[in-house]
């Protein structure tokens, strides 16, 4: 009897032991979900990152290849999903989790509606623009710059393609000269610089710039535009495809 005993506080103390061994390291067990069937080395640092459980995984693309991704995920309320590549979940309210990245430290009421991340996000003169980006197509980290969402997707560093087309027209309700386009044009010079007013489009969704490389201040157009918005107006530099 006493060398049974022993053995159950032996194995008792091995237990436990183990146990604080993996909370000193900030691991935890992994929460469920529909990931873990397109996910792998799945881990959880812990509660100790912003007072929020932050849940990262080697998750597969739409092209068989696995991404590192990540999510705080304490607000989930629901199935935790494998979003091509990103991490996922239901929160119970309107809208789905924010996905993870780097603009979280300077945008502010970020949300998810469709396939559509939007957020205020602080420009380098300190005002907040909102700013939107198709984030399903995102291969890492989703940044804040000087008031736009950026993030690198398939290629190296290049924004989603895809087969597409939107013409441009240099007059209001879709006259004058015009250009068609089935590709992104970080450089409108030369082809139809500022000279924008009018929008058709055939597919997609776009972002239009005011500044070559797609920066300054940008919209996205997804409809036809007879008159385009007070400031876009002639003041169109780069286009590119989102969705």
């Amino acid at each position: 009897m006493q060398r049974l005993f022993s053995f159950i506080f032996g194995f008792v103390i091995l237990a436990w032991s183990s146990v604080a061994a993996s909370a000193a390291q900030g691991e935890y067990a992994v929460p469920d979900g529909s990931y873990l069937n397109s996910c792998r080395n799945a881990q959880v640092a812990g509660y100790n990152y912003g007072e929020k459980g932050l849940l990262t995984a080697q998750c597969r693309d739409g092209r068989g290849r696995y991404v590192n991704a990540q999510l705080q995920y304490s607000n989930c309320r629901g199935d935790i999903f494998n979003n091509n590549g990103q991490l996922g979940c239901d929160t119970g309210k309107s809208g789905r989790q924010v996905p993870f990245g780097s603009y979280l430290n300077s945008c502010r009421n970020a949300q998810v509606k469709g396939r559509t991340l939007s957020a205020e996000c602080r420009t380098k003169n300190g005002a907040y623009h909102l700013a939107q980006i198709a984030y399903r197509y995102c291969r890492g980290d989703i940044s804040n710059n000087n008031g736009q969402l950026n993030c690198r997707t398939q290629g190296d560093g290049d924004w989603y393609a895809e087969e597409g087309r939107i013409t441009l027209f240099d007059r209001n309700d879709y006259r004058g000269k015009s250009v068609t386009l089935d590709r992104n044009y970080p450089n409108l010079d030369g082809l139809f610089n500022d000279a924008a007013s009018s929008v058709r489009v055939y597919d997609g969704v776009w972002q239009a710039c005011k500044d070559k490389n797609f920066q300054g201040g940008c919209i996205l157009i997804d409809r036809n535009w007879r008159s385009l918005p007070q400031g876009t107006d002639n003041n169109i530099s780069s286009i590119r495809r989102v969705q």
